[in-house]
């Protein structure tokens, strides 16, 4: 009984390190839907959205300080230091969502950005990952110019420009649901290693 407690808790600790894999959007959930409820695009973000904002962002130095920037201007973040990391994308449909691989897929990201239309929207992962999905649904229901028509007004999906994640330097404080499900991961590691020792000895 207390072998199969052990791995329970290990495994528990080892999946709160891996929990953002594509999302398949749902029509009527009240997540990324259009008005009428049905879904916007074939996948949902696996991030949380940060900001949206006007403008462009690439891989070049000053871009990057300049998202940084922003990023530190949220609550939480004040210390991040961004860097870019090599992820690769597919689009699907009409290339409003798909989804996303770090390369190679043994690294994870905790930061993304969408571009699409005249603006970015920028993602956090709270749980680094190394597979998720995207979507240009926030930047879609802005509205504005260069968005695809306001979605009142049944304008369709916008289609992506591009898409960069990244990996911070440091980060801020993790959510207590993921430090609770790795601490009890560590626990149940360290009660297996002493049991095994208490056997031996």
């Amino acid at each position: 009984m207390k072998k199969i407690f052990l791995t329970i808790m290990l495994v528990l600790g080892i999946a709160s390190l891996s929990i953002a894999a594509p999302i398949l959007n749902t029509a009527s959930d009240g997540t990324e839907d259009r008005f009428d409820g049905s879904v916007y695009a074939m996948y949902q973000n696996s991030g949380a959205l940060l900001f949206t904002q006007m403008g462009n962002t690439s891989e070049s130095a000053g871009s990057v300080a300049d998202l940084q920037t922003l990023l530190n201007a949220q609550v939480g973040f004040g210390d991040v230091v961004l860097s870019v990391a090599n992820v690769n994308y597919t689009a699907v449909g009409d290339g409003s969502s798909g989804t996303w691989a770090s390369d190679p897929v043994s690294n994870t990201i905790e930061f993304y950005t969408v571009k699409a239309g005249d603006y970015f929207a920028m993602y956090y992962l709270a749980a680094p990952d190394s597979t998720g999905s995207w979507s240009t649904f926030d930047i879609w229901s802005i509205g504005g110019p260069g968005t695809g028509g306001h979605p009142a007004k049944g304008g369709g999906g916008l289609e992506i420009s591009h898409f960069i994640g990244y990996n911070p330097s440091s980060t801020p404080v993790p959510e207590p649901g993921t430090v609770i499900l790795l601490g009890a991961g560590l626990v149940g590691l360290g009660l297996y290693g002493r049991r095994r020792m208490r056997a031996q000895g």
